[in-house]
């Protein structure tokens, strides 16, 4: 492990001493079909193709790639594309990438391929920004509008046109930054025309879940009536507390944004001010283990205290339920520290609940149109203080739905890194299945296992994360998970 590290890091140091304009003088190879920095992976809508994400961090290529595999795990093709990838999302036949900007070499941007034939990528369009970093991307299959997220706060719609070409990306809102985080968990819902953008901690784990009283009403600071607001009460006792919660934002508020309403005026431009009592939604939720113990008891039957929620990395739609969505929750799982996190929530949208604001523009309380139920990560196997969940895919086996995840603890953030991937059934209230779970880990940085992406043979590929290569495992459900070869 040092000798890799201090290989990397003498390759780091080393391109710190050349200029851009040396650069250009160094011949560097074409990357073809060689596996450099992987970031991010996904399959076609078919299952039978994998696309990788090269994001060549350390400049051993000429350029970066999206690197095409079969099911099996042979590389059918590589598309060139610019260095430091971020993303990848796939949706019906429709390929973003999101790009970080590299010094003298390319903006920030997002290209968009045409993945109708899956083995022969074909890029349609870009898009350029000049101050955003991209963060994270939402598409649907068959679904005219995405949406992607900035790390500064800012949010872009977009629109697909039969033409791709034509297609446009405009931006409709900046919303306000938690320091340390980013609104990277989006869930696009089509039936709804609606956007959740879920807070994210991208470092170290410092935004945990509180319990907090809610049991008034105030305004501007000053006490209304003891009626329950959705904020808490300590949060909102002071003007500039109340104050600050208006104008910030906090770490327990995620973002409702209506695309249908949005899209049917040209989805226009709006200061965050104008919208600031309609879109930022108060997060809280109180959930169970498998045997029912609530996660914590001194808050049940008690309806003043909520527990607020916080740091999530990916959201999945449900594969049989348009009305429910599944949500990673993350934690460092030690006391104080989002204890009960590390778990995959379902949230489910109540039988005649609507999200919207009423005609006076007061957006309905949350509990009248979610739920939440835990479906993974209860206190047991599953979950511990040493996982930290990323992303995951949710299935269908036989007649089951099943889990496929990934925690991964990175170097920078953790002194106790570590890298798991995982599957197991969905616990659900009167499931008839009983609970099975099986995973891989390492401690190692030579097997950093990071990403996702399953084929339709039930082949899983991952990617060590500080290593140059991929690994393809096998899922046999019910069973164990298998490693087939490494791919390099």
């Amino acid at each position: 492990m040092t000798r890799f590290l201090s290989r990397k890091l003498a390759i780091i140091l080393l391109s710190l001493l050349f200029t851009n304009s040396c650069r250009e003088t160094i011949k560097l190879p074409a990357i073809e079909h060689n596996v450099s920095t992987p970031v991010d992976m996904a399959t076609d809508f078919s299952g039978e193709y994998f696309y990788v994400l090269n994001a060549d961090f350390l400049h051993t290529y000429a350029t970066g790639s999206l690197l095409v595999l079969n099911q099996d795990g042979d590389k059918v093709g590589s598309v060139p594309v610019p260095r430091l990838g971020k993303v990848l999302t796939v949706s019906g036949n429709d390929l973003f990438i999101l790009f970080d900007h590299e010094a003298g070499e390319h903006p920030r941007k997002v290209l968009l391929f045409d993945i109708s034939q899956p083995n022969k990528p074909v890029q349609k369009k870009e898009w350029h920004f000049d101050d955003c970093t991209p963060g994270n991307l939402a598409s649907r299959k068959d679904y005219p509008y995405f949406a992607l997220i900035c790390n500064e706060g800012a949010l872009w719609m977009g629109t697909l046109t039969e033409d791709r070409t034509k297609s446009t990306l405009k931006k409709v809102r900046t919303y306000p930054q938690i320091q340390g985080a980013t609104r990277r968990a989006l869930y696009l819902d089509p039936k709804r025309e609606l956007l959740f953008a879920f807070i994210t901690d991208v470092g170290s784990g410092t935004l945990v879940d509180s319990l907090y009283t809610d049991s008034q009403t105030w305004a501007n600071g000053a006490y209304i009536n003891n009626s329950p607001d959705e904020i808490p009460d300590a949060l909102q006792q002071t003007a500039a507390r109340a104050s600050d919660v208006l104008d910030n934002t906090t770490r327990f508020e995620f973002m409702l944004y209506d695309i249908a309403k949005e899209a049917s005026n040209g989805f226009p431009p709006k200061n965050f001010v104008d919208v600031r009592k309609q879109e930022p939604r108060w997060l809280y939720f109180g959930v169970e283990n498998w045997d029912g113990t609530p996660d914590d008891p001194g808050a049940q039957g008690n309806s003043s205290i909520k527990y607020y929620r916080t740091n999530f990395w990916e959201t999945r739609p449900d594969p049989d339920d348009s009305d429910s969505f599944y949500i990673s929750h993350r934690g460092l799982g030690t006391q104080g520290n989002s204890e009960h996190a590390n778990d995959i929530i379902k949230v489910t949208f109540k039988k005649g609940g609507d999200p919207r604001p009423n005609a006076a523009g007061v957006p309905p309380v949350l509990t009248s149109y979610l739920t939440f139920e835990r479906v993974y990560g209860f206190k047991s196997d599953e979950t511990g203080p040493d996982k930290y969940f990323n992303s995951f895919i949710i299935t269908k086996y036989q007649v089951q739905k099943v889990i496929l995840l990934n925690s991964f603890r990175d170097l920078v953030n953790f002194s106790n890194p570590r890298y798991m991937i995982a599957a197991a059934n969905v616990i659900e209230k009167d499931s008839p299945f009983g609970a099975w779970f099986t995973d891989v880990s390492s401690w190692d940085v030579d097997n950093s296992y990071y990403q996702l992406a399953l084929a339709k043979n039930g082949n899983l590929l991952t990617s060590s994360f500080y290593t140059d290569d991929l690994r393809l495992f096998k899922v046999n459900f019910g069973d164990t998970i298998s490693l087939i070869k490494p791919i390099d």
